[in-house]
């Protein structure tokens, strides 16, 4: 029996391989997919985090103060990112992203200093500015 990571691993390079099958990948993704969740699912059931309480929230703005922030009550950073994805069949217009010139979705998250993402939202097609999602999430 492999662990999780020799298994992501494996994932990973098949991934990198053409010679394999849309089949195969696809059955080995959704096996991985349901490893993932069955053992770790619980972490995405609740939004009750630890890390997002308030003393922990007020000790991540005294973090981000303490580096120079002009803000004192800023615990979080919003990340606006583009992520490439395959050349749809349809709808090719919508999802061109021309400043990366690939298809790609648009997502925005707001970032605690932990590295863990506190909220995402999207994906939302190349058409919206960045500007748009801020304003109107």
């Amino acid at each position: 029996m492999a662990t999780g990571i020799e298994v992501l691993y494996i994932l990973v390079h098949l991934h990198t391989h053409a010679d394999w099958a849309k089949r195969e990948l696809s059955e080995i993704s959704s096996e991985v997919s349901s490893h993932i969740f069955d053992n770790y699912g619980y972490l995405l059931q609740s939004l009750n985090q630890p890390w997002l309480q308030p003393d922990c929230l007020q000790s991540f703005a005294d973090a981000i103060s303490g580096r120079g922030s002009a803000l004192s009550n800023c615990w979080g950073f919003v990340d606006g990112t583009v992520r490439p994805i395959a050349r749809p069949g349809e709808y090719q217009r919508v999802l061109y992203n021309g400043h990366k010139r690939v298809h790609a979705l648009k997502f925005q998250s707001v970032v605690a200093p932990n590295g863990m993402i506190a909220n995402l939202y999207g994906p939302v097609s190349e058409k919206f500015h960045i500007h748009g999602l801020i304003v109107d999430p």
